[in-house]
Protein backbone atom coordinates (compact mmCIF):
# COMPACT_ATOMS: atom_id res chain seq x y z
CA UNK A 1 0.00 0.00 0.00
CA UNK A 2 1.16 3.34 -1.09
CA UNK A 3 0.57 6.22 1.27
CA UNK A 4 -0.81 9.33 -0.58
CA UNK A 5 1.00 12.75 -0.48
CA UNK A 6 -1.16 14.00 1.66
CA UNK A 7 -0.79 10.97 4.26
CA UNK A 8 2.87 12.05 3.47
CA UNK A 9 2.43 15.58 4.28
CA UNK A 10 0.58 14.99 7.65
CA UNK A 11 3.00 12.52 8.96
CA UNK A 12 5.56 15.70 7.75
CA UNK A 13 3.91 18.26 9.60
CA UNK A 14 3.64 15.86 12.84
CA UNK A 15 6.85 14.49 13.06
CA UNK A 16 8.03 18.40 12.99
CA UNK A 17 5.55 19.17 15.45
CA UNK A 18 7.22 16.68 17.83
CA UNK A 19 10.23 17.85 17.45
CA UNK A 20 9.28 21.48 18.01
CA UNK A 21 7.66 20.25 21.12
CA UNK A 22 10.49 18.05 22.43
CA UNK A 23 13.22 21.23 21.94
CA UNK A 24 10.50 23.52 23.12
CA UNK A 25 10.18 20.90 26.69
CA UNK A 26 14.11 20.27 26.44
CA UNK A 27 15.40 22.61 29.18
CA UNK A 28 12.92 21.54 31.39
CA UNK A 29 14.47 17.69 30.86
CA UNK A 30 16.48 15.82 33.61
CA UNK A 31 19.56 14.18 32.53
CA UNK A 32 17.41 10.50 32.08
CA UNK A 33 14.75 12.12 30.22
CA UNK A 34 16.65 13.42 27.34
CA UNK A 35 18.83 10.22 27.19
CA UNK A 36 15.44 8.55 26.80
CA UNK A 37 14.25 11.25 24.26
CA UNK A 38 17.26 11.27 22.54
CA UNK A 39 18.77 7.29 22.50
CA UNK A 40 15.00 5.61 23.08
CA UNK A 41 12.25 7.61 21.53
CA UNK A 42 13.13 9.25 18.67
CA UNK A 43 15.32 6.56 17.04
CA UNK A 44 14.05 3.48 15.12
CA UNK A 45 16.55 1.34 17.08
CA UNK A 46 16.66 2.69 20.32
CA UNK A 47 18.48 0.97 23.43
CA UNK A 48 17.11 -0.82 25.78
CA UNK A 49 15.88 0.16 28.79
CA UNK A 50 18.25 -2.16 30.89
CA UNK A 51 21.18 -0.17 29.16
CA UNK A 52 19.87 2.92 30.22
CA UNK A 53 19.08 1.61 34.03
CA UNK A 54 22.84 0.51 34.43
CA UNK A 55 24.18 4.28 33.41
CA UNK A 56 21.78 5.74 35.44
CA UNK A 57 21.95 3.59 38.49
CA UNK A 58 18.38 2.79 38.64
CA UNK A 59 16.24 -0.31 37.54
CA UNK A 60 14.62 -0.64 33.85
CA UNK A 61 11.28 -0.55 35.51
CA UNK A 62 11.88 3.06 36.56
CA UNK A 63 13.15 3.83 33.33
CA UNK A 64 9.87 2.75 31.60
CA UNK A 65 7.71 4.69 34.45
CA UNK A 66 10.35 7.72 33.69
CA UNK A 67 9.39 6.93 29.69
CA UNK A 68 5.76 6.72 30.33
CA UNK A 69 5.94 10.55 32.68
CA UNK A 70 7.83 11.62 29.29
CA UNK A 71 5.86 10.15 26.87
CA UNK A 72 3.04 12.12 28.85
CA UNK A 73 4.24 15.10 29.04
CA UNK A 74 5.26 15.47 25.56
CA UNK A 75 1.97 14.71 24.27
CA UNK A 76 0.36 17.26 26.11
CA UNK A 77 2.58 19.42 24.75
CA UNK A 78 2.17 18.41 21.54
CA UNK A 79 -2.04 18.06 21.47
CA UNK A 80 -2.18 21.71 23.05
CA UNK A 81 -4.31 23.91 21.19
CA UNK A 82 -5.25 21.16 18.54
CA UNK A 83 -8.86 21.32 17.67
CA UNK A 84 -11.38 19.08 16.80
CA UNK A 85 -10.42 19.10 13.32
CA UNK A 86 -6.81 17.39 14.72
CA UNK A 87 -9.02 14.34 15.93
CA UNK A 88 -6.76 12.21 13.79
CA UNK A 89 -3.66 14.39 14.91
CA UNK A 90 -4.54 13.37 18.39
CA UNK A 91 -5.18 9.74 17.36
CA UNK A 92 -1.67 9.34 16.22
CA UNK A 93 -0.03 11.07 19.47
CA UNK A 94 -1.90 8.90 21.83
Amino acid sequence: DLDSAEDVADRGAWAQKLHQSVAEAWPELDARERALVKERMLVEDGVSAEFLAQRFGVTAVRIRQIEQGLRQKLRQRLTAGCTAWDGEALRLAA
